[in-house]
């Protein structure tokens, strides 16, 4: 790989954390030359308000009353309780998910909020000439208590021409994150860059490509 901004490029974990799950999907819509990184969790607006309204109903029968659902056993009540927490949770975690958009015809991307407002609002962006590459970084994800790994996370990162990098997506599903990382480069004809394990060109690969660069 002969490419002199590989040398310029951190190879270490942008955004720490990451998500055990797939937050994410890339869609393109080729007659539009769009791609958009869509979050999975449905961000309509009426989806949204109904579960924050029957999660909470649900919350405070079981607060108020010792026993509001007489007809569930003892062995479904954990379920209702766990029912409860997700549709109160779900829908405020929906709100933190962004939507990246890749727009050929005006040669821009940018974040982008929540699609049922009426003029979304955008966070960061650029020109899509300045993405150089696509970057797919390993990380482990430790816990904080024991300070042990127990998962990996993935992030999909943008590098500009100079090395400096923006995270877009990161989640522990590999193969699905590897395919948008694909599908992206492919869709802005940029290479990728996969430092994952069991990729082509792996990271200690590209760290020993990075070395020769700078004795030379």
């Amino acid at each position: 790989m002969q490419d002199p901004v590989l040398k310029h490029t951190s190879w270490t974990p942008l955004a720490r954390g990451g998500h055990s799950w797939p937050t994410h999907h890339l869609f393109i819509n080729e007659a539009k030359s769009r791609a958009e990184f869509r979050s999975n969790v449905p961000q309509r607006k009426s989806w949204i308000i109904s579960c924050e309204v029957i999660g909470l109903m649900l919350l405070t029968l079981q607060v108020v009353w010792n026993d509001p659902f007489p007809m569930l056993s003892n062995a479904d009540k954990p379920g209702l309780v766990w029912l409860t927490f997700v549709l109160i949770a779900l829908p405020i975690f929906s709100l933190t998910l962004r939507s990246v958009v890749f727009d050929l015809p005006s040669g821009q991307f940018w974040e982008q909020g929540l699609d049922w407002r009426a003029r979304p609002i955008k966070g960061l962006e650029g020109p899509i000439q300045g993405i150089h590459a696509i970057q797919l970084l390993p990380e482990r994800i430790v816990d904080s208590t024991s300070r042990k790994p127990f998962s990996m996370s993935y992030e999909l990162n943008l590098v500009n021409h100079r090395g400096a990098r923006l995270n877009i997506v990161d989640h522990g599903f590999l193969s699905w994150i590897r395919r948008d990382a694909q599908n992206l480069a492919d869709f802005l004809n940029v290479p990728l860059w996969d430092a994952t394990s069991d990729s082509e060109i792996n990271l200690t690969e590209m760290k020993m490509e990075v070395m020769r660069k700078m004795i030379e």
